[in-house]
């Protein structure tokens, strides 16, 4: 005669799961690693250590995101990353087409684009800021500062300007978007005109306004030369409330140069634990002392006056 199967007394069941809970929570902190995701991620089958973590849009900052892949693997050894070639568009279509599981982007995704993912398997996109940044404008000769509604009249074609021409790199980069927003055009509205030029790569823009005296090149700070006068060409101010101003760290930080942006990361909400902590550590304090180590400005870096003074806090005299 079979024995009857004995079940675990339910007092005895608690306990078990709380001593598993301890045991797992012991292991974490052991660890010394910092396993928390992005607030409303959840992980695929992916496991850290399995494969390699694909991370897409190289292009729109190759030194900085070189630096950040180049320390988290020496905080993840075991991790190999793979850094795929591209801007904005090609990191959407990569993470999109689940060819990557991180895309680095100069603007965030567009309510189309956020539409296609959903159509696409029911998923959605997650973006965070990860490094300050701002559009420079710079011109082969001097010339004088413009201003915000200056560059969107000319976009749009309302008016005439200082300079004949905009050069713009190549749209796919995400450039000429983030532009766009900085100036509130909706993204794909202004009028084709030959007064705007795109060219490959923001190399092709610096030699096109060296060659053109009343031309204006858009970049980034993130991918454009920190010495501009070695390329032939200079910075142009921006007019704002502020004055005259050019995108140094401190106006970029402060916010009066008007053209700053930002660089985000984006990860699926279903995609793989890799990238989810990836996100967690670009958008933690570790990660973000690596954006400032790299030479570039964190998200979280904000300028506040100081008061020197000799009268304690809480004394009126």
């Amino acid at each position: 005669m079979a024995r009857p199967h004995r079940r675990l007394q339910p007092w005895l069941q608690v306990r078990l799961a709380v001593y598993l809970l301890v045991v797992a929570a012991f292991l974490i902190v052991r660890s010394g690693k910092d396993w928390r995701l992005p607030f409303g991620t959840k992980t695929g089958s992916s496991s850290l250590g399995t494969g390699a973590l694909p991370i897409s849009g190289l292009d729109i900052a190759p030194t900085l995101i070189r630096e950040l892949a180049a320390d988290y693997a020496l905080e993840y050894p075991e991790q190999h990353i793979d850094l795929q070639n591209g801007g904005t568009n090609q990191a959407l279509e990569a993470l999109i087409n689940h060819q990557s599981d991180v895309a680095f982007l100069l603007r965030p995704p567009s309510p189309s684009e956020q539409a296609l993912f959903r159509k696409t398997d029911g998923d959605t996109v997650l973006w965070y800021p990860v490094a300050l940044g701002a559009v420079g404008l710079v011109r082969g000769k001097g010339g004088p500062p413009v201003t915000p509604e200056e560059l969107r009249g000319f976009v749009m074609g309302e008016s005439k300007a200082s300079f004949d021409h905009i050069y713009a790199p190549d749209p796919n980069l995400g450039v000429w978007d983030a532009f766009l927003d900085l100036l509130r055009i909706p993204r794909g509205q202004e009028p084709e005109t030959d007064r705007i030029v795109f060219l490959k790569d923001e190399t092709e823009v610096l030699n096109a306004v060296k060659n053109d005296s009343l031309g204006i090149g858009v970049g980034t700070t993130f991918t454009l030369p920190t010495d501009l006068a070695a390329a032939g060409v200079q910075t142009v101010a921006v007019r704002s409330e502020r004055g005259d101003v050019l995108p140094t760290r401190n106006t970029i930080l402060s916010g009066d140069y008007p053209l700053y942006h930002y660089m985000y990361a984006a990860c699926r909400e279903n995609g793989s634990a890799q990238g989810a902590m990836f996100l967690t550590y670009l958008t933690s304090n570790r990660g973000q002392r690596h954006v400032e180590k790299a030479g570039f400005l964190p998200t979280r870096e904000i300028q506040r006056q100081v008061v020197v003074t000799r009268t304690p806090i809480g004394r009126t005299s």
